[in-house]
């Protein structure tokens, strides 16, 4: 291959790239001062709301909070926003953290160490607030006194749980190499 042809075959690549790089910048450059504006905005609005999620500590420790006033009396709302969580946690474990079992078996290991998370949580809560629990979630949290597990083996259960799959996952038990994504083609078709 000659250097004309070396040149032909470069040079077109070479001017995609410059061309995508001096969008990247121009695309930046307008973006910057307003991602910049929201940014700020929701993380002085984040900050404002986990201060006041839960007042702990010297400073705060006499004020309201959200999670003693609000949901002390809005159960329907915190148990809704709990049940989405672990929801949320379900779907994640099952298609990313176990990714590599079929889609039943990934679900089942998910599902059954939310199930053991769930009712520790509301165990803890029993403890805790027992004022925050009614009907179902009061009777999946039932101890030791009321023939059900203790809190401190249902801890024991969750964290074993949660360990092995942390070990599972970091040790990379069965992983396949997934492959590479395509890079867009420079070279002209042969022909």
């Amino acid at each position: 291959m000659g250097g004309a042809a070396l040149d032909n075959i470069v040079s077109p690549c070479l001017d995609l790239f410059i061309q995508s790089s001096q969008e990247n910048s121009a695309r930046k450059q307008r973006l910057t001062p307003r991602l910049l504006a929201m940014s700020s905005l929701i993380l002085l609005i984040s900050m404002r709301f986990s201060r006041r999620w839960n007042q702990t500590g010297q400073k705060f420790a006499g004020e309201p909070d959200i999670a003693r006033t609000f949901f002390s009396s809005h159960r329907l709302t915190l148990w809704t926003l709990v049940a989405l969580a672990y929801l949320w946690n379900i779907q994640s474990l099952a298609t990313k953290g176990f990714s590599r079992f079929p889609q039943l078996a990934a679900g089942a290991i998910a599902t059954t160490l939310a199930t053991a998370s769930i009712t520790f949580k509301l165990a803890f809560t029993n403890e805790d607030s027992p004022e925050l629990l009614a009907g179902p979630a009061k009777s999946m949290a039932a101890t030791d006194s009321e023939l059900g597990l203790s809190l401190v083996t249902r801890a024991r259960i969750v964290f074993l749980a949660i360990g092995l799959s942390l070990l599972y996952t970091l040790s990379g038990f069965g992983h396949t190499k997934r492959p590479n994504r395509k890079l867009p083609q420079c070279l002209p078709p042969s022909s």
